[in-house]
C-alpha cells in the first residue's frame, strides 16, 4: 500500500481498510477548496500530489497524519469531478468493502473543478 510520497507499508488490506477511510467534508484549509490560500503548494507539489492520485495512491488529510490516516475528501471530489475516482485501485476496493464514506454533494462546490485548475491556482 502506498501513501502521496510513494512510502510502503506492510498493512495487509483487511486491517488497513478498517482503520482507513475517508473524510466526509474538506477541512477548513484543505489545499482542494478554492478559496484556500494561494501558491502556497506550488506547481511541483501539486503536480506530484495529482500524479499520485491518479496513479492508485492516496493523498491522506493534514490533520489525520498522527497514525490514524484518512483520505482527504478534497483529493476525492476533484477525482470524480474529473471521472477519475474509480480508476483508482484503492477507492474502488474501498468501496467494494463498504470502507468508503459518501461525501455530500455540498462539498463539491467547494473544491477545484479540475487538476490543471488546482495546479494554476497554487503555482506562484
Amino acid at each position: 500500500m502506498y501513501c502521496c510520497n510513494g512510502a510502503t507499508t506492510s498493512i495487509n488490506f483487511y486491517f488497513y481498510f478498517i482503520i482507513m477511510v475517508n473524510k466526509k467534508k474538506c477541512c477548513n484549509n484543505c489545499p482542494f477548496l478554492k478559496d484556500t490560500l494561494k501558491g502556497w503548494l506550488g506547481k511541483e507539489k501539486t503536480r506530484e500530489i495529482v500524479n499520485a492520485i491518479k496513479n492508485d495512491k492516496t493523498f491522506h488529510c493534514h490533520k489525520t497524519l498522527d497514525g490514524n490516516e484518512k483520505i482527504c475528501a478534497g483529493s476525492l471530489i476533484l477525482l470524480d469531478k474529473e471521472q477519475d475516482i474509480k480508476s483508482n485501485f484503492t477507492i474502488r476496493l474501498a468501496i467494494m468493502t463498504k470502507q468508503f464514506a459518501e461525501i455530500p454533494k455540498s462539498e463539491y462546490g467547494k473544491v477545484f473543478d479540475t487538476a490543471k485548475e488546482f495546479i494554476d491556482y497554487h503555482t506562484k
